[in-house]
């Protein structure tokens, strides 16, 4: 017998043989995202009902998409962040949706220290003006012994804590769950998010999208930073209002900030970019071939599980 998954993440096996091979040894047929974008719902629920299992990234995974999916036994998530998947409807068709934490973790930490520290120096800016002739510098600023905020405190906060040490950083923190230990280990001092806002020189966020997040960085937050501070975003892009931090970059509010993530992704022609102190990419965080490895034998030993009728581990969802 052979099951036959939908690969919607750009990303997943792409740079992994020894994932495909795994999969095709369990009786895997895989078919792949054709489109180069992320598949909206209209799109899912166009092929959903003909595969035995889906593997999303930012995918849109909606009730009406899952309720499509007659045959569905497991839904995977290429990464950690599940906000884009109806996890009650799942639960109500009794279909698994596994994620595959810890596994991008230090790339998307690599990633928010490489954001600060070319904050720091204007680095995209001085790289464009280099390249076009223009022999021109521009003054920056060093990381070594600020304050950095981090905001979320899971695995990845704590892999950007652990590299800050090495620039003797001092560690501000805020999370409603609070991780002792961690905080012990690597000298980080809990705060109420409005003493972070005001001390940090640098925040860094590390944040699901939920209910409680969504916009946690909006106008007010913003306003309460230092002028001389950055803000450097790698979680979810819905964390972060941009209308506000436009404004508060354009007006001088902060003196930068750079983002992976986006409300909207591919954002098209945002007005942020418009802005010489503000850093796009492109949700490129857990995009390494690390990464792209680890996360996808995870989550291909937990799809052969649930599709064999057995319980897979890192199951997000109360089936």
């Amino acid at each position: 017998m052979s099951f036959r998954i939908f690969v919607a993440s750009r990303s997943y096996s792409k740079y992994s043989d020894k994932t495909r091979q795994f999969l095709k040894e369990n009786d895997c047929i895989l078919e792949f995202n054709e489109i180069d974008r992320p598949y909206k719902e209209k799109d899912l629920l166009e092929i959903v009902a003909e595969y035995d299992g889906i593997i999303v990234g930012v995918d849109e995974v909606t009730d009406q998409v899952i309720k499509r999916g007659k045959k569905l036994k497991v839904i995977a998530k290429n990464g950690v962040g599940v906000d884009n998947i109806d996890l009650k409807a799942a639960d109500e068709a009794s279909i698994f949706v596994v994620n595959a934490p810890g596994t991008n973790s230090d790339s998307v930490a690599d990633l928010a220290l490489t954001l600060m520290l070319s904050l720091c120096r204007s680095i995209p800016l001085i790289n464009e003006m280099t390249k076009e002739g223009r022999w021109k510098r521009k003054i920056g600023t060093e990381l070594w012994e600020k304050k950095v905020g981090i905001i979320g405190t899971g695995d990845i906060g704590q892999r950007v804590a652990a590299r800050l040490k090495g620039f003797n950083c001092q560690l501000l923190a805020y999370d409603i769950n609070q991780e002792q230990e961690f905080a012990r280990k690597h000298n980080v001092k809990y705060m109420e998010l409005d003493d972070l806002l005001q001390k940090a020189d640098f925040i860094s966020l590390h944040l699901p999208l939920n209910k409680h997040t969504r916009n946690l960085i909006g106008e007010r937050e913003l306003g309460m930073m230092k002028k001389t501070a950055y803000l450097i975003n790698t979680s979810r892009g819905g964390t972060v209002d941009e209308d506000a931090l436009y404004n508060a970059l354009k007006e001088g509010q902060i003196a930068g900030a750079a983002c992976d993530v986006f409300a909207e992704e591919p954002p098209g022609q945002h007005k942020l970019f418009e802005l010489e102190n503000f850093i796009a990419t492109s949700h490129i965080g857990a995009f390494t071939y690390e990464t792209n490895e680890r996360t996808g034998m995870k989550i291909a030993r937990n799809l052969v599980r649930a599709l064999k009728g057995e319980r897979p581990d890192n199951v997000v969802n109360n089936v």
